[in-house]
């Protein structure tokens, strides 16, 4: 997504849930898109995708070889 990078910050406590905020993406309209080569969610962990202002729907691909874990 060239200049467009998803940007996790790991470890951060989100509602009292240790968890991964990830910023940034590709705006489209109402769309934010993300792109990552791996996606897992660890139990007890969460991810909070931050929700700018005007977006609607994130959506989110996972390009690598691997299942993800959720």
């Amino acid at each position: 997504m060239g200049e467009e990078n998803s940007v996790v910050t790991p470890n951060i406590n989100i509602k009292g849930i240790e968890s991964d905020r990830i910023d940034g993406g590709a705006k489209r309209g109402g769309n934010l898109f993300h792109s990552f080569q791996e996606f897992n969610v660890q139990q007890g962990r969460g991810v909070y995708f931050t929700n700018p202002d005007g977006v609607a729907n994130i959506l989110t691909r996972i390009t690598g070889n691997n299942a993800s874990n959720i």
